[in-house]
């Protein structure tokens, strides 16, 4: 009896020592901290159907670290919607690339300008930044 009691007391100790172990892996963050950006997009004074901002650290001014991405629906973008990324903060590039209303007929999409990239510093918070698109 004190063997199968000595055994379930050891079995117990390290199913507590394993999950603390797991539950602090997954609090640690991965790679540097990120911050939401969102806004608006806008070309020729009208909302951007669809297209993505991609946010990426500025390597020519010394930042370095991870890609930003998000969707770009209806004229707003958020980096904290679902399947986008944050970017981090500092000095960036923002790439805007837009498109006009899906049409089922179309296999690649027609670009309605040339990739629009502008640079920017942002601070490590949360972020609004509205786009314009130049003609």
């Amino acid at each position: 009896m004190n063997i199968l009691v000595s055994r379930t007391i050891q079995s117990g100790c390290l199913i507590v020592i394993l999950s603390g172990l797991l539950a602090g892996c997954g609090a640690k963050q991965d790679g540097p901290q990120r911050f939401s950006v969102s806004g608006t997009v806008t070309y020729k004074g009208e909302p951007i159907p669809r297209g993505t901002v991609t946010i990426s650290p500025n390597m020519a001014k010394g930042n370095e670290g991870p890609v930003g991405i998000a969707q770009i629906i209806n004229g707003k973008y958020d980096t904290n919607a679902s399947g986008a990324k944050s970017p981090i903060a500092g000095e960036l590039l923002i790439q805007v690339d837009g498109y006009g209303p899906a049409n089922p007929n179309e296999e690649v999409p027609t670009p309605l300008f040339k990739s629009y990239v502008l640079e920017m510093s942002l601070p490590e918070k949360s972020n609004v930044v509205d786009i314009v698109v130049p003609e």
